[in-house]
């Protein structure tokens, strides 16, 4: 009886599942026939209703466990007193498994993936052509509203829809996945600066989560938050960004530049250090000579 106690532990420590009374929802990526399949839930899995799922293959099957005809009732009987009778699984249920297996191939297994969206389809007042990532890096409530219209309109959006779709349905059911489905958001403005969002679809939340320190300039470079600990920017004459509004930035992140705004375009970098026990950075330019 240890032996088999710890065969169970073993197996099941090992695998996602997710379990309510009796039945039993779990993930066997090694299960490949239907007699595996069965063979897994008699006998790891115990008296009740059971579904196993390949998450790689989207293939799944639901048994009934129970005691042999003729065998007593007895507490924790022993798999070769059991038996495994397949049953229907629930339409929810078989909907999600199939989402979580289309998630898994789409993403390489990663279960998280990836929306680009421009701008015009936030449907956020005040955000325009003229908005870019620095603006949302700087105002906190620009940063949530842009979060709750990501939530609200994932399911609409060309490139968001499959996705959403997919991850919506494994959230309705109860998969007990390794890795939630998460999709990363990046929201493109008109001068091609980036900033990036996440959604979880297990938590169900009604806003995405901006992610801190992912937000591009239009020549891909970061851009500083509150509380960067500095770095070195490039300017347009070694082909990165415009300086001035990079200064500009940084003054209303509560930094300080050696450089006077509408006079950066001879400036080949910038480089940013924290401010000693204060908010912000101090960013001195630097010049070919």
């Amino acid at each position: 009886m240890y032996k088999w106690f710890f065969m169970v532990t073993m197996a099941l420590s090992s695998l996602a599942m997710s379990s309510t009374g009796s039945a039993t929802v779990i993930e066997c990526n090694w299960c490949n026939t239907p007699q595996l399949f069965k063979e897994y839930a008699r006998t790891y899995l115990g008296i009740g209703d059971h579904t196993v799922y390949n998450l790689q293959t989207g293939i799944h099957y639901s048994y009934s466990v129970q005691v042999k005809p003729g065998v007593p009732q007895q507490p924790d009987p022993s798999p070769d007193l059991l038996e495994a009778i397949e049953i229907p699984t629930p339409a929810d249920l078989s909907a999600g498994i199939s989402s979580a297996a289309w998630f898994f191939g789409a993403t390489g297994g990663t279960m998280r993936a990836l929306a680009s969206v421009s701008y015009a389809n936030l449907d956020v007042p005040g955000v325009n052509s003229s908005t870019t990532a620095y603006d949302v890096a700087w105002d906190s409530n620009l940063r949530g509203q842009i979060g709750d219209s990501i939530a609200t309109h994932l399911h609409a959006w060309d490139a968001s829809k499959l996705i959403a779709d997919n991850g919506f349905q494994i959230s309705k059911s109860m998969l007990g996945l390794k890795s939630q489905p998460t999709v990363e958001v990046e929201i493109v403005f008109a001068d091609g600066s980036k900033v990036m969002y996440e959604y979880n679809f297990t938590e169900g939340s009604n806003t995405a989560k901006y992610l801190n320190d992912r937000g591009r300039t239009p020549k891909n470079q970061v851009v500083p938050e509150h509380g960067s600990t500095g770095g070195t920017w490039r300017g347009l004459l070694q082909g990165g960004d415009n300086m001035d509004h990079f200064g500009t930035h940084i003054e209303r992140l509560g930094g300080s530049i050696d450089w006077q705004i509408g006079n950066s375009e001879l400036i080949d970098a910038v480089v940013c250090v924290p401010k000693p026990d204060a908010t912000g950075l101090i960013c001195s330019h630097q010049v070919s000579p």
